[in-house]
């Protein structure tokens, strides 16, 4: 299912978006453009969808940065539903979402252009956090 969602995205865009697979973990890399990849996973039912925002903000009020990454997390409302987290090496900010049922091409599209646009929000965000923590 998830083969053919993607086969029509790239009719759509009209561009090659999948890169590859990874055959072991089964996630599709999607390129959006050159600076936005998305992971996708087919769950069956279900898609997968995970990115890196940025790399974490080393700050003085670490605590306080990451206070700020769990409320945006709060009911989903600063991610669209999606969930903000960080790896475990502590390095990176991923933006995940789970659609938990079957989706068509259309749910998918609106879904992954919602994710972009929260993925957007956020490398904005942070780089403005960034730029006051200089």
């Amino acid at each position: 299912m998830l083969e053919s969602i993607l086969a029509d995205l790239e009719k759509h865009l009209e561009i090659p978006a999948v890169k590859g697979k990874n055959e072991s973990e089964g996630y599709y890399l999607l390129q959006i453009n050159e600076s936005m990849e998305v992971w996708v996973k087919d769950l069956n039912p279900g898609i997968f969808l995970q990115t890196i925002i940025a790399p974490i903000i080393r700050t003085s009020d670490q605590e306080d940065f990451f206070i700020y990454l769990m409320k945006a997390n709060f009911l989903g409302q600063g991610t669209g539903g999606g969930v903000l987290s960080i790896d475990p090496e502590e390095k990176y900010i991923y933006l995940s979402l789970c659609l938990s049922y079957e989706v068509n091409y259309k749910t998918f599209r609106d879904k992954l252009e919602d994710f972009i646009n929260y993925l957007d929000f956020w490398r904005k965000k942070l780089k403005n956090l960034e730029d006051q923590n200089k």
